[in-house]
């Protein structure tokens, strides 16, 4: 065989190995939760701030909150997938 095709087949098998991996399956599955619940909410916390704020201010204040639920979110995932381990 070629050096092309054993890459080709190591690759196939270390993507086939990830994906039938269980933490990496129920990583995948809570991240995606996470990130559809929070772009669907962001736009509504966009017009509640929208409401409080002028508009050259509401989007440094909105971001802040963005971005402390993004860092919390995700280090609550990885508690939860490496708890066990």
């Amino acid at each position: 065989m070629s050096d092309k095709s054993v890459d080709r087949h190591t690759y196939l098998q270390t993507l086939k190995s990830l994906l039938t991996n269980r933490n990496f399956a129920l990583l995948l599955l809570s991240y995606g939760i996470n990130a559809g619940v929070f772009y669907a909410i962001s736009p509504l916390l966009n017009q509640i701030v929208l409401l409080h704020f002028e508009v050259s201010s509401a989007g440094t204040v909105f971001n802040i909150p963005a971005y402390l639920y993004i860092i919390l979110s995700d280090f609550a995932l990885f508690l939860l997938v490496y708890w066990d381990t």
